[in-house]
């Protein structure tokens, strides 16, 4: 899940410069394509977390049937 925690960066930081871009060339379009880069950004990195909760989880529970 690591993988997609660095590309949501990436696309986090990708969108970051092409809201700045927009905003100093007067670009709506531009700045509007970085706000969406930010949220599939953020997405992904969510996506991950919620990804390394739930095998966290189910090692927990296979452990816990190990002891019982």
């Amino acid at each position: 899940m690591a993988d997609e925690k660095v590309e949501g960066g990436m696309d986090k930081l990708r969108g970051t410069a092409h809201e700045a871009e927009g905003t100093l060339t007067d670009d709506p379009g531009k700045r509007t394509q970085g706000r969406a880069e930010q949220v599939v950004g953020d997405a992904k990195q969510k996506l991950s977390d919620a990804g390394d909760a739930a095998k966290d989880a189910l090692n927990s529970l296979g452990n816990k049937a190990d002891k019982a």
